[in-house]
Protein backbone atom coordinates (compact mmCIF):
# COMPACT_ATOMS: atom_id res chain seq x y z
CA UNK A 1 0.00 0.00 0.00
CA UNK A 2 1.88 2.89 -1.26
CA UNK A 3 1.42 6.82 -0.02
CA UNK A 4 -0.70 7.87 -3.19
CA UNK A 5 -2.88 4.89 -2.32
CA UNK A 6 -2.96 6.23 1.78
CA UNK A 7 -3.92 10.02 0.53
CA UNK A 8 -6.65 8.95 -1.75
CA UNK A 9 -8.01 7.04 0.82
CA UNK A 10 -7.79 8.32 4.26
CA UNK A 11 -10.81 8.54 6.23
CA UNK A 12 -12.42 12.52 6.85
CA UNK A 13 -13.40 15.31 9.06
CA UNK A 14 -15.62 18.48 8.34
CA UNK A 15 -17.73 21.20 9.83
CA UNK A 16 -20.50 22.34 11.15
CA UNK A 17 -20.06 26.37 10.69
CA UNK A 18 -20.14 27.90 7.37
CA UNK A 19 -17.47 26.59 5.38
CA UNK A 20 -17.41 30.36 3.96
CA UNK A 21 -15.89 31.60 7.46
CA UNK A 22 -13.00 30.17 7.38
CA UNK A 23 -12.42 29.11 4.03
CA UNK A 24 -12.31 32.81 3.00
CA UNK A 25 -11.33 35.00 5.77
CA UNK A 26 -7.67 34.75 6.54
CA UNK A 27 -7.80 34.85 10.65
CA UNK A 28 -6.98 38.11 11.76
CA UNK A 29 -4.21 37.49 14.13
CA UNK A 30 -1.56 35.40 12.46
CA UNK A 31 1.87 34.47 13.30
CA UNK A 32 3.95 36.92 11.78
CA UNK A 33 2.26 39.55 14.22
CA UNK A 34 4.18 39.36 17.83
CA UNK A 35 7.05 37.29 16.68
CA UNK A 36 9.23 35.78 19.63
CA UNK A 37 12.53 33.76 19.17
CA UNK A 38 11.94 29.77 19.59
CA UNK A 39 14.00 27.04 20.52
CA UNK A 40 14.14 23.20 19.56
CA UNK A 41 15.03 19.85 21.01
CA UNK A 42 14.85 16.42 20.48
CA UNK A 43 12.15 14.51 23.26
CA UNK A 44 11.29 10.77 23.65
CA UNK A 45 7.79 9.76 24.82
CA UNK A 46 7.58 6.13 26.25
CA UNK A 47 4.18 4.41 25.50
CA UNK A 48 2.29 2.17 28.16
CA UNK A 49 3.31 -1.00 26.36
CA UNK A 50 7.23 0.38 26.24
CA UNK A 51 8.11 1.23 23.21
CA UNK A 52 10.42 4.56 22.65
CA UNK A 53 9.65 7.67 20.22
CA UNK A 54 11.44 10.03 19.18
CA UNK A 55 10.46 13.37 18.20
CA UNK A 56 10.95 17.63 18.70
CA UNK A 57 9.81 19.63 20.67
CA UNK A 58 9.56 23.94 19.89
CA UNK A 59 9.30 26.39 22.46
CA UNK A 60 8.85 30.14 22.32
CA UNK A 61 11.62 31.47 23.92
CA UNK A 62 12.17 32.93 26.41
CA UNK A 63 9.43 30.87 28.26
CA UNK A 64 6.62 30.78 29.18
CA UNK A 65 4.61 29.51 26.37
CA UNK A 66 0.68 29.83 26.04
CA UNK A 67 -1.24 27.32 28.06
CA UNK A 68 -2.47 25.01 24.95
CA UNK A 69 0.22 23.10 23.44
CA UNK A 70 -0.13 21.44 19.58
CA UNK A 71 0.47 18.01 19.35
CA UNK A 72 0.73 16.98 15.60
CA UNK A 73 0.55 13.26 14.18
CA UNK A 74 2.02 13.14 10.96
CA UNK A 75 0.79 11.00 7.78
CA UNK A 76 1.76 8.23 6.43
CA UNK A 77 5.52 7.16 5.16
CA UNK A 78 6.27 10.26 6.89
CA UNK A 79 7.75 11.16 10.74
CA UNK A 80 8.48 13.90 13.14
CA UNK A 81 11.34 15.76 10.92
CA UNK A 82 9.06 16.16 8.11
CA UNK A 83 9.99 19.57 6.31
CA UNK A 84 6.39 20.89 6.42
CA UNK A 85 5.78 19.87 9.59
CA UNK A 86 8.83 21.79 11.07
CA UNK A 87 8.24 24.95 8.80
CA UNK A 88 4.47 25.06 11.07
CA UNK A 89 6.48 23.52 13.90
CA UNK A 90 8.40 26.41 13.77
CA UNK A 91 5.78 29.59 12.78
CA UNK A 92 3.30 28.03 16.11
CA UNK A 93 6.55 28.34 18.35
CA UNK A 94 7.15 32.12 17.19
CA UNK A 95 3.57 32.96 17.86
CA UNK A 96 3.93 31.30 21.70
CA UNK A 97 2.37 27.89 21.69
CA UNK A 98 4.33 24.99 21.98
CA UNK A 99 4.77 22.26 19.33
CA UNK A 100 5.30 18.54 19.52
CA UNK A 101 6.21 16.77 16.42
CA UNK A 102 6.23 13.13 17.41
CA UNK A 103 6.76 9.71 15.67
CA UNK A 104 4.23 7.32 16.02
CA UNK A 105 4.91 3.50 15.25
CA UNK A 106 3.06 4.00 11.84
CA UNK A 107 5.92 6.73 10.90
CA UNK A 108 7.71 6.23 7.40
CA UNK A 109 7.52 3.06 5.30
CA UNK A 110 9.14 0.77 7.89
CA UNK A 111 11.12 1.11 11.28
CA UNK A 112 12.07 -1.03 13.72
CA UNK A 113 10.11 -0.40 16.85
CA UNK A 114 12.03 -3.08 19.24
CA UNK A 115 14.76 -5.49 19.48
CA UNK A 116 14.57 -8.43 21.01
CA UNK A 117 16.87 -10.49 22.75
CA UNK A 118 17.02 -13.25 21.19
CA UNK A 119 17.71 -11.14 18.26
CA UNK A 120 14.56 -10.43 16.00
CA UNK A 121 12.76 -7.50 15.66
CA UNK A 122 9.33 -5.71 16.19
CA UNK A 123 8.51 -4.04 12.67
CA UNK A 124 6.63 -1.03 12.39
CA UNK A 125 5.90 1.64 10.11
CA UNK A 126 3.43 1.75 6.92
CA UNK A 127 4.04 -1.57 6.00
CA UNK A 128 4.36 -3.20 9.54
CA UNK A 129 2.89 -1.43 12.12
CA UNK A 130 0.03 -1.99 13.74
CA UNK A 131 -2.58 0.94 13.62
CA UNK A 132 -4.49 0.08 16.58
CA UNK A 133 -2.04 0.26 18.86
CA UNK A 134 -1.11 3.99 17.86
CA UNK A 135 -3.42 5.45 20.32
CA UNK A 136 -0.73 4.50 22.63
CA UNK A 137 1.60 6.50 20.87
CA UNK A 138 -0.53 9.81 20.76
CA UNK A 139 -1.30 9.32 24.85
CA UNK A 140 2.98 9.43 25.20
CA UNK A 141 3.16 12.34 23.32
CA UNK A 142 0.33 14.48 25.13
CA UNK A 143 2.38 13.06 28.37
CA UNK A 144 5.49 14.77 26.85
CA UNK A 145 3.33 18.05 26.84
CA UNK A 146 1.89 18.34 30.03
CA UNK A 147 5.62 16.93 31.34
CA UNK A 148 6.43 20.34 30.35
CA UNK A 149 3.71 22.61 31.97
CA UNK A 150 1.32 22.34 29.52
CA UNK A 151 -2.45 20.40 31.17
CA UNK A 152 -4.41 21.51 28.08
CA UNK A 153 -3.18 19.91 24.19
CA UNK A 154 -4.66 20.36 20.68
CA UNK A 155 -3.86 17.21 18.18
CA UNK A 156 -3.66 17.58 14.90
CA UNK A 157 -3.81 14.53 12.45
CA UNK A 158 -2.23 15.16 8.70
CA UNK A 159 -3.61 12.98 6.00
CA UNK A 160 -3.59 9.22 7.66
CA UNK A 161 -2.89 10.42 10.96
CA UNK A 162 -6.24 11.79 11.06
CA UNK A 163 -7.71 8.36 11.44
CA UNK A 164 -5.36 8.15 14.14
CA UNK A 165 -6.42 11.08 16.39
CA UNK A 166 -9.85 10.51 15.96
CA UNK A 167 -9.54 7.05 16.68
CA UNK A 168 -7.77 8.02 19.83
CA UNK A 169 -10.58 10.83 20.66
CA UNK A 170 -13.00 7.97 20.41
CA UNK A 171 -11.40 5.69 22.44
CA UNK A 172 -9.87 7.15 25.18
CA UNK A 173 -11.88 10.43 26.56
CA UNK A 174 -8.72 12.28 28.07
CA UNK A 175 -9.69 15.92 29.47
CA UNK A 176 -6.26 17.36 28.42
CA UNK A 177 -7.59 17.05 24.70
CA UNK A 178 -9.53 20.95 24.77
CA UNK A 179 -9.59 20.20 20.46
CA UNK A 180 -8.52 18.23 17.79
CA UNK A 181 -7.72 19.03 14.32
CA UNK A 182 -7.80 16.72 10.65
CA UNK A 183 -5.81 18.62 8.19
CA UNK A 184 -5.88 17.01 4.90
CA UNK A 185 -7.76 13.90 5.80
CA UNK A 186 -9.45 11.74 2.68
CA UNK A 187 -13.48 11.08 2.51
CA UNK A 188 -13.38 7.70 2.11
CA UNK A 189 -14.34 4.66 4.84
CA UNK A 190 -10.91 3.61 6.73
CA UNK A 191 -9.52 1.42 5.94
CA UNK A 192 -10.14 -0.46 2.68
CA UNK A 193 -11.94 -3.61 2.97
CA UNK A 194 -9.84 -6.68 1.95
CA UNK A 195 -11.25 -9.31 0.46
CA UNK A 196 -11.39 -12.66 2.00
CA UNK A 197 -9.02 -14.80 0.04
CA UNK A 198 -6.28 -12.46 1.48
CA UNK A 199 -7.94 -12.24 5.06
CA UNK A 200 -7.76 -15.99 5.20
CA UNK A 201 -4.05 -16.30 3.72
CA UNK A 202 -3.22 -13.62 6.25
CA UNK A 203 -4.94 -15.23 9.26
CA UNK A 204 -2.95 -18.43 8.39
CA UNK A 205 0.62 -17.12 7.61
CA UNK A 206 -0.01 -14.96 11.38
CA UNK A 207 -1.09 -17.99 13.20
CA UNK A 208 2.15 -19.85 11.42
CA UNK A 209 4.57 -16.99 13.23
CA UNK A 210 5.01 -15.13 9.95
CA UNK A 211 2.89 -11.80 10.61
CA UNK A 212 5.55 -9.62 9.78
CA UNK A 213 6.19 -11.29 6.35
CA UNK A 214 4.31 -9.18 3.36
CA UNK A 215 1.21 -10.98 1.91
CA UNK A 216 1.48 -12.14 -1.60
CA UNK A 217 1.41 -9.66 -4.28
CA UNK A 218 1.15 -6.91 -1.96
CA UNK A 219 3.21 -4.52 -0.08
CA UNK A 220 1.90 -4.80 3.57
CA UNK A 221 2.49 -7.34 6.24
CA UNK A 222 0.30 -9.57 7.26
CA UNK A 223 0.04 -8.56 10.42
CA UNK A 224 -1.13 -4.97 9.57
CA UNK A 225 -3.35 -6.39 7.25
CA UNK A 226 -5.48 -8.07 10.12
CA UNK A 227 -5.08 -5.27 12.40
CA UNK A 228 -6.54 -2.91 9.66
CA UNK A 229 -9.66 -5.68 9.20
CA UNK A 230 -10.31 -6.00 13.11
CA UNK A 231 -11.36 -2.09 12.98
CA UNK A 232 -14.57 -1.54 14.86
CA UNK A 233 -17.53 -0.91 12.69
CA UNK A 234 -18.01 2.71 14.17
CA UNK A 235 -14.23 3.46 13.80
CA UNK A 236 -14.27 2.42 10.42
CA UNK A 237 -17.20 4.21 9.48
CA UNK A 238 -16.16 7.11 11.81
CA UNK A 239 -18.97 9.97 10.62
CA UNK A 240 -22.00 7.41 9.94
CA UNK A 241 -21.64 7.31 6.18
CA UNK A 242 -23.71 4.10 6.45
CA UNK A 243 -23.39 3.26 10.23
CA UNK A 244 -26.35 4.82 12.39
CA UNK A 245 -24.04 4.91 15.81
CA UNK A 246 -20.92 6.16 14.49
CA UNK A 247 -17.81 7.06 16.58
CA UNK A 248 -18.10 10.70 16.33
CA UNK A 249 -21.26 10.29 18.39
CA UNK A 250 -18.98 10.25 21.84
CA UNK A 251 -16.54 12.69 20.65
CA UNK A 252 -17.78 16.04 22.04
CA UNK A 253 -14.33 18.45 21.84
CA UNK A 254 -14.12 21.24 19.60
CA UNK A 255 -12.98 20.13 15.55
CA UNK A 256 -11.56 22.02 13.15
CA UNK A 257 -11.29 19.97 9.71
CA UNK A 258 -9.02 21.64 6.23
CA UNK A 259 -7.73 20.96 3.59
CA UNK A 260 -5.40 22.41 0.48
CA UNK A 261 -7.69 23.90 -2.40
CA UNK A 262 -4.28 22.45 -4.86
CA UNK A 263 -4.12 19.27 -5.50
CA UNK A 264 -5.70 17.75 -2.25
CA UNK A 265 -7.40 14.51 -1.07
CA UNK A 266 -10.85 17.22 -0.25
CA UNK A 267 -12.27 19.78 -1.15
CA UNK A 268 -15.26 22.53 0.56
CA UNK A 269 -17.83 19.50 -0.58
CA UNK A 270 -16.20 17.22 0.98
CA UNK A 271 -16.37 19.23 4.36
CA UNK A 272 -19.79 20.00 3.74
CA UNK A 273 -20.70 16.45 3.28
CA UNK A 274 -18.81 15.65 6.51
CA UNK A 275 -20.63 18.83 8.60
CA UNK A 276 -24.44 17.40 7.54
CA UNK A 277 -23.03 13.88 8.64
CA UNK A 278 -21.95 15.15 11.44
CA UNK A 279 -25.53 16.69 12.03
CA UNK A 280 -27.53 13.77 11.69
CA UNK A 281 -26.70 11.98 14.59
CA UNK A 282 -26.69 12.84 18.69
CA UNK A 283 -23.61 14.22 20.19
CA UNK A 284 -20.83 14.56 18.59
CA UNK A 285 -18.17 18.12 18.59
CA UNK A 286 -19.51 20.73 20.43
CA UNK A 287 -18.40 23.16 18.01
CA UNK A 288 -17.02 22.48 13.94
CA UNK A 289 -14.93 24.75 12.12
CA UNK A 290 -13.83 23.97 8.81
CA UNK A 291 -11.30 25.93 6.54
CA UNK A 292 -9.57 25.99 3.00
CA UNK A 293 -5.82 26.67 2.56
CA UNK A 294 -5.68 28.49 -0.64
CA UNK A 295 -3.27 27.28 -3.46
CA UNK A 296 -2.36 24.43 -0.26
CA UNK A 297 -1.31 21.03 -1.91
CA UNK A 298 -1.63 18.25 0.82
CA UNK A 299 1.39 18.70 2.41
CA UNK A 300 0.93 22.45 2.29
CA UNK A 301 3.78 23.05 0.63
CA UNK A 302 5.06 27.11 0.78
CA UNK A 303 1.50 27.68 2.58
CA UNK A 304 2.64 26.58 6.18
CA UNK A 305 2.80 30.39 7.68
CA UNK A 306 -0.79 29.87 6.61
CA UNK A 307 -1.65 26.70 8.06
CA UNK A 308 0.43 27.83 11.41
CA UNK A 309 -2.07 31.36 11.63
CA UNK A 310 -5.16 28.92 11.17
CA UNK A 311 -4.56 27.03 13.80
CA UNK A 312 -3.21 29.87 16.12
CA UNK A 313 -6.18 31.50 15.35
CA UNK A 314 -8.71 28.56 16.06
CA UNK A 315 -6.95 27.70 19.63
CA UNK A 316 -6.88 31.07 20.49
CA UNK A 317 -10.77 30.86 20.89
CA UNK A 318 -10.80 27.23 22.56
CA UNK A 319 -11.53 26.95 26.49
CA UNK A 320 -9.23 25.84 28.40
CA UNK A 321 -10.79 22.94 29.70
CA UNK A 322 -12.06 20.34 28.40
CA UNK A 323 -14.72 18.88 30.50
CA UNK A 324 -16.98 17.87 27.57
CA UNK A 325 -14.44 15.16 26.94
CA UNK A 326 -14.63 13.46 30.07
CA UNK A 327 -12.13 12.09 32.68
CA UNK A 328 -8.24 10.90 32.29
Amino acid sequence: MNRRRFLQATSATASLTSVGALAQEAPPAGPEQNQRATTEALVTAQTEDKLKHSGLIFHPSPLPARPVAVVWVHSATANFYYPAYVAIARKMAATGYTFILGNTRMHDIGCVLAEHEDGSVLRGGSYWGLPSKEPLDIAAWIDVAEQKGHSSVVLVGHSAGGPAVRRFMAERADKRVVGWAQGSVGLALWPPKGDADRLRIATEMAAAGHGQDFLPNLRLSAGTFLDYEQTPDDIYDFYGIENAKPAVARVHAPLLAFYGSKGDVGSISDLERVRDLIGKHPGGPVHVDTAIIQDGDHDYTGKETDVAALLANWISGLPLSANLTGSR
